[in-house]
């Protein structure tokens, strides 16, 4: 090393460099970033959790599936709603709308039908009014329709009470609205294997929080029906039911019904006669006939109907309105084995008969495929309808095949029940006696 001296002239001077040490406990800057970085991930990943989890909480009480759905319907009681019911016929301009007042109540030792009830309708169509009622407790059934007031009694007869397709208790216009009644109808479609279901847990419907199902059924490759309920998300209680029949074909129909509540019940389910007397005093008294079944209706007008036809359009009758010539009236299971033989004999029957006569093919499901397989072939001076259970129920039967033969002015001639080897013979008499 060279000294600082006078002698050190001339020779460069190396200016020592001073590298500072850390400072004992001071903070490095970088690592610190990391590490606030770090926890801000960390926070905010937790704080994602917890919204997520918040998000995903199931708030107490709600219904989170089909059979918690379908077992809050069946428990639903006492139940009260204003419903309004439309039938549309998107390929027509034609739509009809009944308001309708519905009260039931649970039935759990009643094996024949799971609820009591009490249906009051109106319907103003075409400028025209008309109401109505269907009631049922405890084996017993009433239902006033077009002047007439038809009862069954299962103590007097249990043949209308046990059906094919269930009786005139469960299958009466309006009572698959009823909660017990939807949720047997829940009940079937689910172990269907026709039917694919979507249920929906939480949704939104006229501003009510909602549970909501659709069930498709595909028969034979082909959409036959779509059922859709909403329903509340908490107590069960429908909010609307909206059901597809032949979606897309000519012969669609759509039924839409929309509930309401309110905090006063207008109607309750009745369990006794003489409640329903007091409720309707002048139908009782003028339109009351306890043998007012399909077997009485032999001498009076064939009761008015409407119903829509394989092609599309509908098949129409008004009451005390002449049908121009002699008719047979088949109302057909389409699902019982002797459909196909009924159709054909029924057939030959027109064919043989002294006199010229129309037909009518009535079938009670609305598949339209099974309609056109069953009525395929050699066709007479024939209509082929659908949907018909609601004229089985205005003439008062449940069995099937149903052959009303009626005069050319409308008024019923001859009425025969069930299928039998007699048919051909029993029609072609029948229709020798009319005019």
């Amino acid at each position: 090393m060279y000294p600082p001296c006078s002698n050190a002239r001339g020779i460069h001077v190396v200016s020592p460099i001073r590298v500072a040490a850390p400072a004992t406990g001071g903070a490095d800057p970088q690592k610190e970033a990391a590490k606030a970085a770090k926890k801000a991930k960390k926070d905010a990943e937790k704080k994602a959790r917890k919204n997520k989890k918040k998000k995903n909480d199931v708030p107490e009480g709600a219904i989170l599936s089909v059979d918690a759905l379908t077992d809050t319907l069946a428990a639903y009681s006492p139940f009260y709603a204003d419903v309004t019911y439309d039938v549309t016929l998107p390929m027509t301009s034609d739509e009809i709308t009944y308001t309708l007042k519905i009260a039931s109540s649970a039935s759990i030792t009643d094996n024949l039908s799971p609820a009591n009830y009490l249906i009051d309708w109106t319907l103003n169509h075409n400028g025209s009014d008309s109401d109505g009622f269907l009631a049922y407790f405890d084996g017993n059934h009433y239902r006033y329709r077009d002047h007439r007031l038809q009862e069954y009694h299962y103590a007097e007869d249990s043949k209308p009470f046990t059906g094919n397709h269930g009786g005139v208790q469960t299958n009466g216009q309006f009572v698959d609205l009823i909660p017990q009644i939807i949720a047997g109808q829940l009940r079937e479609i689910t172990a269907d294997p026709d039917f694919s279901t979507s249920f929906t847990p939480d949704t939104i419907s006229d501003g009510i929080e909602c549970v909501s199902l659709t069930a498709t059924q595909i028969v034979n490759g082909e959409t036959g029906r779509i059922f859709t309920i909403a329903a509340d998300r908490f107590s069960g209680r429908p909010v609307i039911i909206k059901i597809q029949y032949n979606p897309g074909k000519i012969s669609e129909q759509t039924v839409t019904a929309k509930y309401r509540y309110s905090e006063q019940p207008q109607l309750r389910a009745v369990t006794a006669e003489e409640q329903l007397e007091n409720m309707y005093p002048e139908i009782f008294a003028k339109y009351r006939d306890r043998g007012n079944r399909i077997e009485h209706i032999r001498g009076l007008p064939l009761p008015s109907f409407s119903l829509p036809t394989i092609d599309g359009t509908r098949f129409t009758h008004e009451k005390d309105e002449p049908l121009g010539k002699p008719t047979v009236i088949a109302i057909i299971d389409p699902s019982a084995g002797n459909a196909a033989e009924t159709v054909a004999v029924l057939r030959k029957a027109i064919r043989e008969a002294d006199k010229q006569a129309a037909l009518v093919l009535a079938f009670t499901e609305s598949n339209l495929d099974k309609a056109s397989q069953l009525t395929a072939g050699d066709v007479v001076d024939e209509t082929v309808a659908i949907s018909a259970h609601s004229l089985a129920q205005t003439c008062g039967t449940a069995i099937f095949p149903t052959i009303i033969v009626a005069e050319s002015s409308g008024k019923v001639s001859t009425v025969l029940l069930g299928f039998n080897n007699n048919l051909l013979r029993d029609v072609i008499q029948s229709l020798a006696l009319v005019y």
